[in-house]
């Protein structure tokens, strides 16, 4: 998308919707079908590999025109540290969604309920909440911030696309969670 002109904003929602939908095919196995989430992660995982191996094939090592820095001009001068507060707009929003998420899960009823529906999933239902859309629609969610996640991969950090790229990095962060 970012490639043929369609801009950093579309390129970001495209696979944020993308991801969003192969999160959703986990949900359905993993959630409607109460298979084992980790096995049914790891053929999702290597089902979107393979995807993305496939349609991104024609598109190997072509590079698009990544984002500018923002820097923060008082603090990004900085001896040794400085480089920290010179970053891309996307690190900076990717920080502000951090601060509204957590707003929302800690002071919000929907954050709550999202809680509830994790924590004690038969307290919810028993309090009317629909424990399995909630569930649903965060697997949602979660799979719109991981293809946003790549599409930083992909168009920002090292802005063109190879085989590979990602190189286990998901699986790294679930082993250290």
């Amino acid at each position: 998308i970012v490639y043929h002109g369609g801009g950093h904003l579309l390129g970001f929602l495209t696979a944020g919707l993308a991801s969003a939908a192969l999160s959703l095919v986990f949900a359905v196995i993993a959630l409607g079908f109460r298979a084992n989430q980790v096995a049914v992660g790891l053929a999702i995982g290597i089902l979107g590999q393979g995807l993305s191996a496939l349609f991104g094939k024609t598109y190997e090592s072509l590079t698009v025109k990544g984002l500018p820095k923002l820097s923060l001009p008082w603090l990004s001068d900085i001896p040794v540290i400085g480089g920290l507060f010179a970053q891309d707009v996307v690190v900076w929003l990717s920080l502000a969604a951090t601060v509204a998420i957590w707003a929302v899960f800690a002071y919000t009823k929907t954050g709550l309920v999202v809680r509830a529906v994790g924590e004690n999933p038969k307290a919810a239902h028993a309090l009317g909440y629909p424990v399995i859309a909630v569930r649903f629609a965060a697997v949602a969610f979660g799979g719109v911030l991981a293809g946003f996640a790549g599409a930083y991969a992909a168009v920002v950090y090292t802005p063109l696309w190879a085989d590979g790229m990602i190189a286990g990095r998901g699986w790294i962060a679930i082993a250290l969670v």
